[in-house]
């Protein structure tokens, strides 16, 4: 995230999304630019499926 000051924003989306009652494990860093300048978070994420 190049803004943590979005913080809320984010956290506010993400809970639409998650199970909040078993929140899968999640950092969050902020860093001074990503790939593009209008770009301001990357997501990236580690599936499991359960045979």
């Amino acid at each position: 995230m190049t803004d943590m000051s979005k913080t809320p924003d984010f956290r506010k989306v993400r809970d639409a999304y998650v199970n909040l009652q078993n929140p899968p494990v999640s950092s969050l860093v902020e860093v001074s630019s990503l790939f593009r300048n209008d770009v301001f978070i990357e997501v990236e994420a580690t599936a499991v499926i359960k045979k």
